[in-house]
């Protein structure tokens, strides 16, 4: 059986809280089990501890934005693809890349902007 991993020390930072706060977030199966926000005493013989040396950390919050419009090919330099090619072709290339992307697991649950604050 796998322990548990602690990071201890670290300074998180989520969309909770406006601040970031000290935490020792616990891992289990690749996900985020618990986070204490006490100094507890960490029993390294139940868990892997990895120290944070006080630096910060964002739980769930990844850059895992895509580009949908993307060229299919490498070798396709994006801005000359952008120019050449025409509507029809890119809105296909949209759909081709954003159903590679949900398959792969990638969706926006929720918007982090708030459109009204525009005029």
């Amino acid at each position: 059986m796998n322990k548990l991993i602690v990071i201890t020390d670290l300074n998180i930072i989520d969309r909770i809280n406006k601040e970031p706060y000290k935490g020792n977030p616990g891992i289990s199966n690749n996900s985020i089990s618990f986070i204490d926000e006490k100094s507890m005493k960490i029993d390294t013989g139940n868990y892997d501890v990895i120290p944070g040396n006080n630096c910060y950390g964002m739980p769930g919050l990844i850059d895992c934005h895509i580009h949908l419009a993307s060229p299919l090919r490498k070798d396709i330099h994006e801005s000359y693809w952008e120019i050449t090619t025409l509507p029809p072709v890119k809105a296909i290339v949209v759909l081709h890349n954003a159903q590679k992307a949900l398959i792969r697991g990638f969706y926006a649950s929720e918007l982090w902007w708030d459109f009204t604050q525009f005029p």
